[in-house]
């Protein structure tokens, strides 16, 4: 906030203290989101959406993986389908997003990011 209030108080003749500020402010914070994803703390859960016909094999190889699956009935526009709600670590993204495209490349999912976690296959942390 200092450096902020000092560019404004005094930058506002001077656009390149603007731009500077702009600069670094973005660089910061694409930098850190990179460093953020690189290193993947935290849990997600991905909601997968495949269709009746592949969703028993997406769920054969997420559990072959040592993945939890939960599997629920769901009805869409197109018809009857399987909603698989996979929680997995972070880091196992991609690895989870590449056999969702090996059963079935046009399948809809969406991922969401998970404050805390307890029970299920992960294991519990004693305080």
């Amino acid at each position: 906030m200092l450096v902020l209030g000092t560019v404004i108080s005094g930058g506002i003749s001077d656009p390149l203290k603007i731009i500077a500020y702009s600069g670094g402010f973005a660089t910061g914070n694409i930098v850190g989101a990179f460093i953020e994803e690189k290193m993947a703390f935290g849990y997600v859960i991905i909601h997968v959406f495949p269709t009746m016909s592949s969703s028993g094999e997406m769920i054969a190889r997420l559990r072959k993986e040592n993945y939890g699956v939960t599997k629920i009935a769901g009805e869409g526009r197109s018809g009857m389908r399987r909603v698989l709600i996979v929680t997995a670590k972070r880091k196992n993204l991609a690895n989870i997003l590449k056999t969702i495209d090996e059963v079935e490349p046009d399948t809809f999912f969406n991922i969401s990011d998970i404050r805390s976690i307890h029970g299920g296959v992960f294991p519990r942390r004693r305080p």
